[in-house]
C-alpha cells in the first residue's frame, strides 16, 4: 500500500490558494472510480482506491492507495499523518507527499526523495512527527512574491494571477500522473519524465 498526502489547509476560504495546490493534486487523482473522501480516526479526510495505470504503462492494476487530506492546519499536518500510518501499521517509506514550492516557478513540478523541509510549514510537521524525512515528494512549483519584501506567509494564502491559472492547472495534471507513478514503484521513470525545466516559448524574431 502507498499513502499519497496532499498537503493544504482545510475551508472554503484557502480552496484556490497556493499553498493548497497539494489538496487538489488529490482531489484529482480522486476522480477516478472507487475513491470517495471519508472522514478518518487520524481526523484526515481519506480515500481508498486502485489506480489504474495510463496506456503506456504496464498493464493491470497499481495496487491500493490511500489519498489523504490532513484536516488540521498545515502546520498540524504532521499528527493526522503520524496517527494515520500507526493505525495501519506503515513505515514512513510509503508516504508520497504533494505539496506547493515557492522554490520552482509556476507550473513547474519536481519530484524528490528524501530531504529536509525546506521551511515548508507542513513538510516540516510531517518530519518532526515521523522522526523522518525518507519519503517521496511531488513539489508543484507557486514561484516566489513578485515584490521585494512581500511577506511569504501572506504570498502562499494567496490567488493565482489570471496568467498562472492555465499552468497551475496543467502542473496539477502533471503533479497526479507523477505521484500515481511513484505509487507504482515507477520512480525513475517518473523523474526522467518530470524533474525537467519549463520550456519557454522563443521571442518571436523581428520581421
Amino acid at each position: 500500500m502507498r499513502v499519497v498526502v496532499g498537503l493544504g489547509n482545510p475551508g472554503a476560504r484557502y480552496e484556490e490558494t497556493r499553498h493548497n495546490v497539494g489538496f487538489r493534486v488529490v482531489e484529482r487523482m480522486a476522480k477516478g472510480p472507487g475513491f470517495v473522501f471519508r472522514a478518518d480516526r487520524s481526523g484526515a479526510l481519506v480515500a481508498a482506491g486502485r489506480l489504474r495505470p495510463k496506456p503506456d504503462w504496464s498493464e493491470g492494476a497499481v495496487g491500493t492507495i490511500l489519498l489523504v487530506k490532513p484536516q488540521g492546519f498545515m502546520n498540524l499536518s504532521g499528527e493526522e499523518v503520524g496517527r494515520l500510518l500507526r493505525y495501519h501499521r506503515l513505515e514512513a517509506s510509503v508516504l508520497i507527499v504533494v505539496h506547493d514550492d515557492l522554490d520552482l516557478e509556476p507550473g513547474r513540478i519536481q519530484i524528490k526523495n528524501g530531504g529536509g523541509h525546506g521551511g515548508h510549514n507542513g513538510l516540516r510537521s510531517i518530519v518532526d512527527h515521523l522522526g523522518s524525512g525518507e519519503f517521496l515528494r511531488v513539489r508543484v512549483g507557486i514561484g516566489r512574491p513578485p515584490r521585494n519584501g512581500e511577506d511569504a506567509a501572506e504570498y502562499v494564502l494567496s490567488l493565482f494571477t489570471k496568467t498562472e491559472r492555465p499552468l497551475i492547472e496543467e502542473a496539477i495534471d502533471k503533479a497526479a500522473e507523477a505521484a500515481a507513478m511513484l505509487a507504482a514503484g515507477r520512480e525513475t521513470e517518473a523523474m526522467n519524465r518530470f524533474n525537467v525545466r519549463l520550456r519557454l516559448s522563443e521571442p518571436e524574431k523581428a520581421n
